[in-house]
């Protein structure tokens, strides 16, 4: 599933071309994979035929914060074999599912209460059974996608990645400013280096 259309990327760069919808697509699914890679997150919208599914996680030995993919919803958590109660073993961060600005944003951790998760060397131990993804997107997040798909389409004539070459040297492309901003506010926790 795209998150924008074709439609949508050709009112934004003001296109009104009609053979190259190829190319569109093309900048969008280029634009969406990377900002999926930048972010370390899956941006997947959460919907009425979303059914929850499984995933299998392995804690760090001795922790009390276990890292999830972005979940709107948890069904369930169980750990070695027992179901663990939420707001009695367990807690869903961010609280409330807001950001500390009051945005939405899914769970990303799962903080135990009194006790590290059960760790057993390189076996999974703690199986969450969510709807993964996000009940809404940040609205940063689409026009980054319409920047940075715009980019791609620009880029496609730039020779090497290098925007220019000037008497001091070659020039590259510059990550768009709303793109960076957005990958720095929604950067999932692997992408900081912390697991």
């Amino acid at each position: 599933m795209t998150i924008i259309s074709v439609k949508q990327l050709k009112e934004f760069t003001k296109s009104q071309t009609t053979y190259d919808e190829w190319l569109y697509d093309e900048a969008i699914g280029a634009a969406e994979a990377f900002m999926a890679d930048r972010t370390d997150r899956e941006w997947v919208l959460v919907t009425g035929a979303t059914t929850a599914t499984a995933r299998y996680y392995r804690p760090v030995s001795g922790s009390d914060i276990l890292w999830v993919h972005d979940a709107a919803s948890i069904t369930s958590v169980v750990e070695n074999g027992t179901t663990l109660t939420a707001g009695t073993d367990y807690v869903a961060e961010p609280l409330n599912n807001l950001s500390p600005g009051g945005a939405w944003r899914p769970t990303d951790r799962l903080i135990r209460y009194g006790q590290a998760w059960y760790h057993d060397g390189p076996k999974t131990t703690v199986t969450v059974t969510a709807e993964w993804g996000w009940s809404t997107f940040p609205s940063g997040l689409v026009l980054a996608l319409y920047v940075a798909a715009k980019a791609y389409l620009e880029a496609r004539d730039v020779s090497l990645g290098l925007v220019a070459i000037t008497e001091q040297g070659a020039a590259g492309q510059r990550e768009a400013k709303a793109v960076a901003d957005f990958i720095d506010a929604y950067r999932g926790h692997a992408s900081w280096g912390v697991a």
